[in-house]
């Protein structure tokens, strides 16, 4: 038996985002099933915040931030996934930027004189310095 039950049990680590179902919407929280030993209970005052309720069965990404409260509910944040996504797309839209910087500048370094020139040595010619 706890075989079985070990098996249906997904393992997370505080501080991810994780997919889970919604299951319940209350009048003070919305219970979302993210596969762990219970569901995490979610404020409502987050979905109000962006106007719009998720429908029961619709699948969301949540953040935990603790496997278990003084309820033994998971404590699961919308908003905090919804910032963790915005920043994700910050760095990688950062990261795509610097990647084409770089490989724009390795690609003008072959063919633009200047950087050529910019490489010489900056020393008078012998005929001026008289050596």
């Amino acid at each position: 038996m706890e075989d079985w039950y070990e098996s249906g049990v997904t393992e997370f680590e505080e501080g991810e985002v994780v997919r889970g179902r919604v299951v319940h919407i209350g009048s003070s929280e919305v219970l979302v099933d993210v596969g762990y030993k219970s569901e995490g209970a979610i404020p409502i005052e987050e979905f109000h915040r962006h106007g719009s309720l998720p429908k029961v069965g619709e699948e969301i990404e949540v953040y935990l931030e603790a496997k278990e409260d003084s309820e033994g509910l998971i404590v699961l944040s919308k908003d905090k996934a919804d910032k963790i996504k915005v920043w994700d797309a910050i760095t990688q839209a950062y990261e795509r930027a610097r990647r084409s910087r770089a490989a724009s500048s390795r690609s003008s370094r072959a063919v633009s004189p200047s950087t050529s020139a910019s490489r010489r040595s900056c020393r008078a010619p012998r005929w001026i310095s008289g050596r």
